[in-house]
C-alpha cells in the first residue's frame, strides 16, 4: 500500500533515467530510514552493480521530433509500458527480421523477380521463439499485447487467468 502511494506520487517515473514505467518495473529504493527514491529495475541494478550489469544508452532526438516522442510517451504510459522497453521490443524484432540469413533485397533483385519480397509477419513474443505469430493475445499481468505462434497459442488459450486471446488465424 505504501509502495503504491510512493509510486503514484512519483508519477511512476524513474528518478534516474526519467522514463515512465508500469508498477512492476519500478523499485522503491531506500536512501535512508526516512528517504526513498523511485528507480526502474535497470537503473536500480546500475546503482548496486555499476556498469558491469547494464548500461544506460542515450539516443539523439532532433527538436522537430520531440512532439512525436512526447505523444509516444503518453501512449506508452497509458499502456503501462516504457520507451526503453518499447525500443528493446522493436529493436529485437527488427534484428530478427534483418539479421544475416534473412533475405535482404536490393532494387535489382526486385526488378529481376518482377515483385518485391515481403518480409514475414510478426514474430512470436515468447522468449527466444522465432516462429511466425498467428494470433494476438494480451498478457494480463502486464496488459501487454503479444503476437503468439501456433505452438504457444495452445498454451495461452488454456491459461485464461494470464491470457486474453484477441485474434487467431482460425478467426475465433
Amino acid at each position: 500500500m505504501l509502495r503504491h502511494k510512493i509510486l503514484e506520487k512519483g508519477g511512476y517515473t524513474c528518478s534516474r533515467c526519467r522514463n515512465v514505467f508500469d508498477e512492476n518495473s519500478l523499485v522503491v529504493h531506500h536512501i535512508s530510514e526516512f528517504e526513498t527514491t523511485i528507480l526502474c529495475r535497470q537503473c536500480h541494478k546500475l546503482l548496486h552493480y555499476g556498469e558491469k550489469q547494464s548500461r544506460v544508452r542515450r539516443i539523439y532526438v532532433p527538436a522537430e521530433f520531440e512532439p512525436t516522442m512526447e505523444t509516444l510517451k503518453e501512449i506508452l504510459k497509458r499502456e503501462g509500458r516504457s520507451i526503453s522497453g518499447w525500443i528493446r521490443d522493436n529493436a529485437d524484432q527488427y534484428v530478427r527480421l534483418h539479421e544475416p540469413g534473412n533475405p535482404q533485397q536490393r532494387l535489382d533483385t526486385i526488378l529481376k523477380l518482377g515483385k518485391a519480397y515481403h518480409a514475414p509477419g510478426p514474430i512470436c513474443g515468447f522468449k527466444n521463439c522465432l516462429r511466425d505469430g498467428v494470433a494476438v493475445g494480451i498478457f494480463l499481468p502486464t496488459k501487454k499485447p503479444f503476437h503468439i505462434c501456433s505452438i504457444h497459442l495452445t498454451t495461452a488459450e488454456a491459461d485464461h487467468r494470464n491470457w486474453n486471446i484477441l485474434t487467431n488465424e482460425k478467426g475465433d
